[in-house]
C-alpha cells in the first residue's frame, strides 16, 4: 500500500511540476532582473545589453516596510469571559512575535513578495521550545495542484527541501546512502543537491485533504517513504507496538513487556484527571461525567441498598443510577494547510499573483538596451588630429610635445576635430523609462526621500508621500491579511498542542499591566448535546495604533505635549510630574523609573505637610463651642417663654 501511495504521489508531483514550469521560469527571470544579472539581446545591433542602472532593485527597495504588524484580538460577542480570553490571546501572540526573529522574517518576505508576487511560510509545532515555529519558503519550493489558483481550494500542495542525509537519518531512521542522482527531478533545490550529492538529498512533502476534511501528510526522498500520516493535525502518542502502553512507561527505550518497537498512535480524545476550574473562577469542568452509549443515551446501573424499616425489618431496595466515566475532551485539530501565503497584488488567474519585476520588465529591458548603446557611443567617441603629410609629431605621454616645422604655413595645418557624439536625446529617453517605471509602481520622489520640485513646503511633501502610500495601499492590505492569517494559525496551534499553563504580561482596560494566563482548557465550551468543544471564534485584526506606540521618540513627544497642556494636572506640581514620568517610563525613557519614585516621594511629603498644617490650624483655633451652646440655650428659653 505504501509503495502504491509513493507511485501515486510521485506521478502527481511530476504533473504539478510540469504545469508549474512556466511560473518557475518567471521566478528565475524575476530574480535575475532584481539582481541585475540579466543580459538582454539587442537584435538591431546584434550585441548583448547589460544592466547599467538597476532601476528594478532601486524601486523595490524603496517600498520595503520594516515594520511588523502587531495583533489585535476581539471577541465577536460581549461575553466577559470571551473578552478576557481575547486579551489573553493578544498577549500570547505579542510574546510569540518577540521570541521569533520576526524582523528577519518580515524583511525576507518583503523582498520575496515584491519580486516574485508571493512569499510563503510554513508553520509547525516546535517541541523543543513548546510553541509554534515558522519557516520562510521560497516560491519555487511550493508547488501547487495543477490548475488551482487558491491554496484553500487545493486538494493537495507540495513542498520541497534540500536536506542532509544525516538529518533524515536522525529524524526518520532511514539510511539513504544508496540514493542515486539519477532519481533527482528538476526541483528548486536540485542546484544545491547537485553541488554535494554525497551529503544532500531532496525531500518532497505533500499536504492533502483527507476524507474527514482534515490535513494529511506524505513525504519521501528518492524512492523511500519517510512519513505517511492520514491525520497530520491530530495529536499522536508513541505507544508500544506489542502491548499498546505509552512510551512514557518505557525504561531506556524498553517497554515493560520487553518490546523495543514503538509506533505512533493517533489520539482523538483526552480524559481529565480531575475537576478543572477555568480562569473566570466560576466555571468548573467535572472530571467525571455520565457514561453514554453509541446513541447518546445515559447508561444506567442498578444498585441495591439495604434499608431498615420502622418495624426493624431490613429490606433491600433496588434503583438505577447513571454510570460514571472520566470526562472526554476532544483534541483541537487545525483544519487549514500549514502553509501561509502572502500576496503582493492579487491576480485572478495566477497562483503567485503579480510581482513588481514583471510589471516593469519591458522598461528595464529598454533601459538596458539604450544605456548600453549610450556607453558604446561615448567610448567610441574621440577626436581626429590633422597634420601636414610630411610632418612628424611625437605621440608619447609627455605633457610637453615637440613639433618641428619647416614653414609657417605648416602650423595652420595642425588641428583637432572632435568626434564626440551627442547623447542628450538618449539621456532624456532613459529618464522617461525611469519615470514610467516609477509611475507604474506608484512611487514618487518624495516617497524615495529625493528632492521633489513639485512639493515645495513640508505639508506639500507630506501630501505627496501620502498619495504615493495610497497607490501602495493594496500591498499594505495584503501584508496585513497575511499577518492576520499567521496570528490565527498560531492561536490554533496553541489550542491543539500546548499542554502548559503559560503566564504573559498584558494590559487591562485602564492601560495598566496585568498578568494573563493562557491555558487551552479556558477555551472549552459545552454544546447543546452536552459535549465539549474548543471555542476558536475570535476576530484577528492588525492593531494600527501599534505602529505609533512602538515609535518611542514619537510617543515621548506626545507625552510632553499632553503634560504641557495640563492633561496630567497643573504643570510643575508633584502630582502632574509623577504622572508624566509614569507615562514616560511605560515607553522606556532613560532614568524615568527614578524620576517616578522621586516625585511620588515629593507628593507624599507634600500631603503629609498639608495634613500637619491642617492639624495645627485646628489646634490653634479658639474653642467657641461653649459660647455656641450658651446662645442655643438662650434662644431656647426665649422660645419657651413665647409659647407659654
Amino acid at each position: 500500500m505504501i509503495e502504491k501511495d509513493l507511485r501515486y504521489w510521485q506521478d502527481k508531483f511530476a504533473t504539478a511540476q510540469d504545469d508549474y514550469g512556466e511560473d518557475s521560469d518567471r521566478i528565475l527571470a524575476d530574480w535575475a532582473q532584481y539582481t541585475g544579472d540579466t543580459v538582454n539581446y539587442d537584435f538591431e545591433s546584434g550585441r548583448n545589453c547589460h544592466c547599467m542602472r538597476n532601476l528594478t532593485f532601486e524601486l523595490i527597495e524603496s517600498q520595503i516596510d520594516t515594520s511588523v504588524p502587531m495583533p489585535k484580538v476581539t471577541a465577536p460577542v460581549g461575553d466577559e469571559r470571551k473578552k478576557h480570553n481575547a486579551k489573553v490571546i493578544e498577549a500570547m501572540l505579542k510574546d510569540f512575535m518577540k521570541r521569533i526573529p520576526a524582523e528577519e522574517i518580515n524583511d525576507n518576505d518583503e523582498r520575496m513578495c515584491k519580486i516574485f508576487g508571493s512569499s510563503f511560510a510554513l508553520i509547525y509545532w516546535d517541541d523543543v521550545n513548546n510553541r509554534p515555529g515558522i519557516r520562510s519558503l521560497h516560491p519555487k519550493q511550493v508547488i501547487p495542484q495543477s490548475g488551482v489558483k487558491l491554496l484553500s481550494d487545493m486538494d493537495y500542495v507540495f513542498v520541497t527541501y534540500a536536506q542532509t542525509k544525516r538529518t533524515i537519518k536522525q529524524l526518520y531512521d532511514v539510511d539513504l546512502d544508496e540514493y542515486e542522482m539519477d532519481d533527482v527531478v528538476d526541483t528548486p533545490d536540485d542546484i544545491d543537491v547537485q553541488k554535494n550529492p554525497e551529503e544532500l538529498i531532496e525531500q518532497v512533502v505533500v499536504y492533502y485533504r483527507n476524507d474527514k476534511n482534515g490535513i494529511g501528510m506524505f513525504a519521501w526522498a528518492g524512492n523511500t517513504v519517510l512519513v505517511d500520516i492520514e491525520d497530520y493535525g491530530r495529536r499522536s502518542n508513541k505507544v508500544c507496538k506489542k502491548c499498546g502502553k505509552s512510551y512514557v512507561a518505557a525504561v531506556d527505550g524498553v517497554c515493560p513487556c520487553g518490546s523495543r518497537e514503538f509506533v505512533e498512535k493517533e489520539e482523538e480524545f483526552e480524559t481529565l484527571p480531575d475537576d478543572i476550574m477555568l480562569s473566570d473562577g466560576e466555571t468548573v469542568i467535572d472530571g467525571m461525567q455520565d457514561a453514554t452509549d453509541e446513541d447518546g443515551e445515559v447508561i444506567l446501573n442498578e444498585q441495591t441498598v439495604a434499608v431498615r424499616g420502622i418495624d426493624g425489618e431490613v429490606r433491600k431496595t433496588t434503583y438505577e443510577v447513571p454510570m460514571k466515566e472520566p470526562t472526554k475532551i476532544p483534541f483541537y485539530e487545525p483544519k487549514s494547510y500549514p502553509i501561509l501565503v502572502r500576496k503582493n497584488i492579487s491576480s485572478f488567474d495566477s497562483f503567485l499573483g503579480d510581482g513588481d519585476c514583471e510589471q516593469i520588465r519591458d522598461l528595464q529591458i529598454a533601459h538596458n538596451r539604450l544605456s548600453t548603446k549610450m556607453q558604446e557611443k561615448m567610448l567610441k567617441g574621440g577626436s581626429i588630429l590633422t597634420i601636414p603629410k610630411d610632418l612628424k609629431i611625437e605621440t608619447s605621454d609627455k605633457e610637453l610635445k615637440i613639433v618641428r616645422v619647416d614653414r609657417q604655413d605648416q602650423m595652420s595645418m595642425i588641428s583637432a576635430v572632435s568626434l564626440q557624439p551627442s547623447v542628450q536625446q538618449d539621456y532624456q529617453m532613459l529618464i522617461k523609462y525611469y519615470d514610467d517605471a516609477k509611475s507604474t509602481l506608484g512611487i514618487t520622489d518624495s516617497y524615495q526621500g529625493k528632492p521633489d520640485n513639485t512639493a515645495n513646503s513640508g505639508t506639500a511633501k507630506q501630501a505627496a508621500i501620502q498619495q504615493a502610500s495610497g497607490r501602495l495601499l493594496s500591498k499594505i492590505k495584503m501584508k496585513n491579511a497575511y499577518y492576520e492569517k499567521l496570528y490565527r494559525a498560531v492561536f490554533e496551534y496553541m489550542l491543539a498542542y500546548s499542554d502548559d499553563t503559560i503566564e504573559y504580561m498584558g494590559q487591562n482596560e485602564q492601560g495598566q499591566e496585568q498578568s494573563l494566563v493562557f491555558n487551552r482548557y479556558n477555551f472549552l465550551e459545552k454544546g447543546e448535546d452536552g459535549k465539549y468543544y474548543y471555542d476558536d471564534d475570535y476576530i484577528f485584526e492588525i492593531d494600527n495604533a501599534a505602529a505609533l506606540t512602538s515609535d518611542r521618540q514619537t510617543m515621548w513627544q506626545e507625552i510632553r505635549i499632553n503634560y504641557q497642556s495640563g492633561i496630567y494636572g497643573q504643570p510643575g506640581t508633584p502630582e502632574a510630574l509623577a504622572e508624566f514620568w509614569k507615562a514616560m517610563d511605560i515607553y522606556d525613557y532613560p532614568l524615568a523609573t527614578g524620576m517616578v519614585s522621586k516625585y511620588e516621594q515629593m507628593q507624599q511629603q507634600q500631603q503629609q505637610m498639608q495634613q500637619q498644617i491642617a492639624q495645627q490650624q485646628m489646634a490653634q483655633a479658639p474653642n467657641v463651642q461653649p459660647e455656641i451652646d450658651a446662645v442655643n440655650q438662650f434662644l431656647g428659653g426665649m422660645n419657651n417663654g413665647r409659647n407659654g
